[in-house]
């Protein structure tokens, strides 16, 4: 029986490892093109495309930064509605299928995995941050399950 609203929030550790690295990964490309676009740049312009993965990367992080500081949950679970922070999305319950966990795969991948959710009559599957969200995943998605479970009684 589902009591109240579960949230999960985002782990600050991650977000500061998160913030570390770009710093780290921007300081060190934007130092090698201004010591060498005077000579090459051809080479300059090499040394920042490193910098184009962050861009691509910039509106997830800026949204876990928003949440962080806000003290806004990553995740929400209403009897309702699952509120997913992370990408600014709301699913209604009756429009969820299932929640799954799959393993990650690929040579040298990770020994963990990710949650997936599937919706009823569509291919449309979302993938959860666990990396990014404090809380063990199995705890998650247990909760899943459980409001998943609720809302179809």
């Amino acid at each position: 029986m589902i009591i109240g609203d579960t949230k999960y929030y985002f782990s600050t550790k991650a977000l500061i490892f998160a913030t570390l690295f770009i710093g780290i990964i921007a300081t060190f490309c934007l130092s090698l093109f201004f010591m060498i676009y005077k000579d090459s740049l051809t080479y300059g312009i090499l040394f920042l495309s490193p910098l184009f993965l962050i861009i691509i990367a910039l509106p997830d992080y800026l949204r876990q930064l928003y949440c962080v500081i806000t003290k806004k949950p990553a995740l929400e679970l209403t009897k309702d509605l699952l509120i997913d922070n992370s990408k600014g999305h709301i699913y209604k319950w009756t429009e969820i299928q299932g929640a799954f966990y799959k393993p990650y795969t690929g040579y040298k991948a990770l020994p963990s995995g990710y949650i997936e959710i599937t919706f009823v009559g569509s291919d449309k599957k979302v993938i959860l941050p666990n990396n990014a969200i404090k809380g063990k995943t199995e705890k998650i998605l247990t909760d899943l399950h459980s409001y998943l479970n609720y809302s179809k009684n």
